[in-house]
C-alpha cells in the first residue's frame, strides 16, 4: 500500500470525524 493511499484515507477519516462531531454538536444545540 502506498504512503498517499494511506495518507489520503487518513484525511478522509480525519475530515468524516470531525463532520461527525460538528454535526452531533449542532443537533444537540438545536435541541436544548
Amino acid at each position: 500500500m502506498s504512503a498517499r493511499r494511506i495518507l489520503w484515507f487518513a484525511a478522509l477519516y480525519g475530515l468524516s470525524l470531525l463532520a461527525f462531531t460538528a454535526l452531533v454538536y449542532f443537533i444537540r444545540a438545536i435541541a436544548r
